[in-house]
């Protein structure tokens, strides 16, 4: 018998390479397309969003978020503690939240 764990890491936008970073570590990946392809997604989890503020709905269970800039506007929606904005050093979001590469 299988057991299937709820996700608990989460990767919200940044596009095609934070797809690929999704799943070296096993994470989900959350962002706007404009079309899915499922060579891209071949063994990664995806999830498609028009509106970001639906993301939040995903994160119940999330231990670790990686958020890029362009889903920013959800940073005050979620704990700071698990929070990691993939941003380089000197970025604006750096100064209040904790910045650093995904699954790092």
């Amino acid at each position: 018998m299988t057991t299937n764990r709820v996700p608990t890491l989460f990767i919200l936008g940044g596009g095609p390479q934070a797809l690929r970073r999704a799943k070296e570590c096993g994470a989900v990946h959350i962002d706007r397309y404009a079309e899915v392809k499922p060579e891209e997604v071949d063994g990664g989890v995806q999830a498609h969003v028009e509106d970001p503020g639906l993301a939040l709905l995903l994160l119940d269970a999330a231990e670790k978020i990686y958020i890029y800039p362009d889903f920013a506007q959800l940073l005050p929606s979620l704990p700071r503690d698990k929070v990691v904005v993939v941003a380089p050093e000197g970025h604006p979001l750096c100064a209040e939240y904790r910045c650093g590469e995904p699954c790092s």
